[in-house]
């Protein structure tokens, strides 16, 4: 059945005529502009961008804070240095990283880069040294003088007197000049003697001579009477006066005990030259001719 609508009152009819709505757009074309601004701005696109950027630039931040403390560590791996010294009248044994053994005689240097030395075993070294080598990778000893190199041997290294000695005891040493323009490869009981220009070879040289210090002993063979007044100097700690003229000429060979007074070191010196030596301090001593 068809249904009737009601009819309109025509009261009604008359207030529906006066209102106006002022819209002229289709839903179509309001939908096609929100999509439009909602595309252009998306909600909480800032708040994202600034996010990103804050995060981006801790990591950058913690990246190079990573970067510089690798740096560090590096550099002090490599340039970290451990010296070791010997005052007059001192020996001393020092163990090196690998288990290789020092013993110094009385004013000595040595110095070298611990944390670096499963890298490279090299150090530096001034006065007069048994160096104990372990097996293993090249081991370099650098003087001013002089380098010596050897994989795995005992040998002893004197950078006094102007000159450059090494004594090999056991194994084979390479010595070179500080240019590395005269070479010897020494196997034991052969001593080198590096002259600024020269290196000279000694064989069958017995080590009871060389290492004599080691036991606290003094063993001279035709040495310079000023070289051999220098090392009772630096085994008692003392000074000498030596007020004898031109002594270059003078040479000195003796073998004795280190007594624990100098006294008895100088008589034994001053005999063989016809001197006397006195006491003037503490610590001083004068030799002159009778």
């Amino acid at each position: 059945m068809k249904q009737n609508n009601p009819p309109i009152d025509p009261k009604e009819e008359k207030i529906f005529e006066k209102m106006h709505i002022p819209f002229t757009k289709s839903k179509e074309m309001v939908w096609e502009e929100l999509n439009k601004k909602i595309q252009a701005t998306p909600p909480n696109t800032k708040k994202q961008k600034t996010g990103k950027i804050i995060l981006l630039s801790w990591i950058k931040m913690a990246a190079a804070a990573v970067l510089i403390a690798a740096i560090g560590l590096s550099v002090f791996v490599r340039f970290y240095t451990t010296t070791i010294n010997t005052l007059n009248a001192q020996h001393l044994s020092h163990i090196l990283p690998d288990g290789s053994g020092v013993t110094l005689n009385a004013s000595s240097t040595l110095s070298y880069q611990p944390y670096y030395w499963s890298f490279k075993r090299q150090l530096n070294f001034e006065g007069e040294g048994f160096f104990d080598v372990k097996k293993g990778s090249d081991f370099t000893v650098i003087s001013s003088a002089g380098n010596t190199q050897v994989l795995g041997t005992s040998f002893n290294i004197n950078t006094r007197n102007n000159q450059y000695e090494v004594f090999c005891l056991t194994g084979k040493v390479r010595v070179a000049d500080y240019a590395a323009k005269n070479t010897a490869v020494l196997t034991p009981n052969h001593l080198a003697i590096l002259n600024k220009t020269t290196i000279e070879v000694k064989k069958e040289v017995k080590a009871t001579q060389i290492l004599a210090w080691k036991n606290n002993k003094f063993n001279f063979i035709a040495q310079p009477l000023h070289y051999v007044l220098a090392e009772i100097e630096r085994q008692y700690n003392i000074v000498i006066d030596l007020q004898v003229k031109e002594p270059q000429n003078m040479v000195y060979t003796g073998n004795f005990k280190k007594n624990n007074a100098p006294e008895a070191a100088l008589d034994l010196i001053c005999q063989s030259f016809g001197f006397i030596f006195v006491q003037t301090g503490d610590k001083t001593y004068s030799i002159a001719k009778k």
